[in-house]
């Protein structure tokens, strides 16, 4: 592009002068060509590459800031590099991110297409109800269903088992033909000792067509969980807290033949080993959020329910196939011998000495832009669905007080659990000097080849923190008495720490030519804390260093 101002340029077109081809030419040079350099100017808003701008600046495209990265760098696809610091709200930008007013979230479901939303965390104290079984003749009787031709079908549920008078817990008995007892199936607790338990499920047509299977679940009493009973094809599925335990084909009467109509009562909490209304085997324990859909629910769903934790509404986003929902929330059910199916108020399970608990939980929650408020991860035995104080929120500050965080995972053993790879800013650097010739006082050693500085924390001469952290250094040198005058007395290289000797490599005095030293140390540091390395010796002994080495990282 020619470099004519506009003032030289109307002096081409003057009255009565004849602009010639080089005066038009450098005209169109010197006016922004759309195609050319794709920058477009319309309505006062400049795009750079593309054509219609929304903003008073659009760019279409990676952007850079800086003299560093300004043609030297690639900026990451639609991204941008800034070699300074950068500040949102605020003129005052004192770290390389500084921003004054809050954080927003974006919140992204699992389907690509799915809409996002913006909002903030924050912690809610939230009441949760649970009915209480006593194990000596305590259940649920729920209504018939009147369903005749349902094939496949999921029950879940909330428990939470305490050891009782008996060592088996059953959590569900499904009749498929109330004039036949055999036609059941299942979910059941063993005991087995040490604290351990089996979760299984059973199926049962007659004295010769029955199956059962059994999976030790480890220490599961006194705690919630969440269970899955699910029946798709010839199959009986089993989920514990999201995870598959049991894929087993079924004989039972009840799912496996669809033929028989699903009239009779089911029960909850309760085995009856006759067409009694009461039963053999009783559960000792709490249970929550009892649901059943006349479809098999995909893995992703059930692990997504079991994510959701009590306390959600499964009619937001799963009343497809919902048949029956039990929720232990209306502030009615805590006195009444009855409770209703949340999907048809005239249905009503019988409680036969069936009491309720209030829980008082600190719970995460997000709430976007439109208001929408929800409970974040965790169930009843991990993450915020804890019983008791543990998510908690002090100022602008949200923490976890007790039990585990898992990330990627929902069986955290530790404090933090995470399964996958956490992406943190590098702080390591490697060097060496390849000479090293001095006398008198202490000197500092610089270093001229450096192999690694990742996080450009290393300047050839002094490594600065850029976080607080731990921080392990090592060096190590070669002293040579045999060129350049080099003393073979003693010769120290401290490692010092804000100034102050803190470490030092130290070959004593010889008759040898050459001899080596090393140093180790790790250093609680503080952001802006630095770390140099200097020489010294006795008196004016020359020192030559033929090799000096020296490396460190942040752990």
């Amino acid at each position: 592009m020619a470099t004519q101002n506009r003032s030289k340029l109307k002096q081409y077109f003057e009255t009565g002068d004849t602009p010639s081809s080089l005066e038009f030419a450098n005209l169109i040079d010197s006016t922004i060509n759309k195609q050319d350099d794709e920058v477009f100017v319309k309505n006062q808003n400049i795009g750079l590459g593309i054509e219609t701008p929304k903003n008073k600046l659009d760019v279409f495209g990676e952007g850079v800031i800086g003299e560093r990265y300004a043609g030297q760098a690639s900026a990451p696809e639609n991204g941008l590099l800034i070699q300074g610091r950068l500040g949102v709200g605020t003129t005052n930008a004192n770290e390389k991110l500084t921003i004054d007013g809050s954080v927003s979230l974006r919140e992204l479901e699992a389907a690509p297409e799915a809409s996002s939303g913006f909002g903030k965390l924050y912690v809610k104290e939230d009441k949760l109800v649970s009915a209480e079984l006593n194990g000596e003749d305590s259940y649920m009787s729920m209504p018939s269903l009147g369903i005749a031709d349902v094939h496949d079908f999921t029950i879940c549920l909330w428990f939470k088992v305490l050891p009782g008078k008996q060592s088996r817990h059953y959590l569900v008995d499904f009749r498929g033909d109330g004039s036949k007892v055999a036609h059941s199936c299942g979910l059941l607790i063993d005991e087995v000792g040490n604290g351990t338990a089996v979760l299984g499920h059973y199926s049962v047509w007659n004295a010769n067509e029955n199956t059962s299977f059994q999976e030790n679940v480890g220490r599961i009493f006194g705690d919630w969980h969440h269970t899955v009973l699910s029946r798709k094809g010839d199959k009986l599925t089993v989920f514990l807290d999201g995870k598959m335990v049991s894929d087993q084909p079924t004989l039972g009467g009840a799912v496996k033949d669809s033929s028989i109509p699903w009239n009779n009562k089911w029960r909850i909490g309760t085995f009856s080993g006759s067409t009694n209304e009461g039963g053999n085997y009783w559960m000792k324990g709490s249970l929550d959020e009892i649901a059943l859909w006349t479809r098999a629910l995909s893995q992703e769903e059930i692990m997504n329910v079991f994510l959701a934790g009590r306390g959600i509404d499964l009619r937001d986003k799963y009343e497809n196939g919902l048949k029956s929902y039990w929720r232990m929330i209306e502030s009615d059910q805590l006195s009444d011998s009855s409770i209703h199916d949340q999907m048809d108020a005239s249905r009503k399970a019988v409680l036969h000495n069936v009491s309720f608990h209030l829980d008082t939980i600190k719970a995460l929650h997000f709430v976007d832009s439109n208001g929408n408020d929800q409970i974040l991860g965790g169930s009843g035995s991990v993450g915020a669905r804890t019983t008791g104080p543990v998510w908690n929120q002090k100022s602008k500050a949200i923490f976890y007080e007790t039990g585990n965080v898992g990330i990627g995972t929902v069986n955290p053993t530790t404090h933090l659990d995470v399964n996958g790879f956490i992406t943190k800013k590098e702080v390591a650097f490697s060097c060496q000097s390849e000479s090293h010739v001095s006398s008198g006082s202490d000197k500092r050693l610089s270093y001229n080849n450096t192999s690694i500085n990742s996080g450009k924390c290393w300047d050839g001469k002094r490594f600065t923190a850029p976080v607080k952290g731990l921080y392990f250094f090592t060096m190590s040198y070669v002293r040579d008495a045999y060129y350049k005058g080099g003393t073979s007395d003693d010769i120290q290289v401290w490692i010092r720490l804000n100034g102050a000797n803190k470490a030092s490599a130290w070959t004593g005095q010889g008759d040898g030519k050459r001899a080596t030293a090393t140093c180790n140390v790790i250093f609680n540091m503080k952001k802006g804390d630095f770390v140099e390395t200097y020489v010294t010796s006795d008196g004016g002994e020359k020192r030559y260093l033929r090799r000096c080495y020296l490396s460190g990282f942040r752990l």
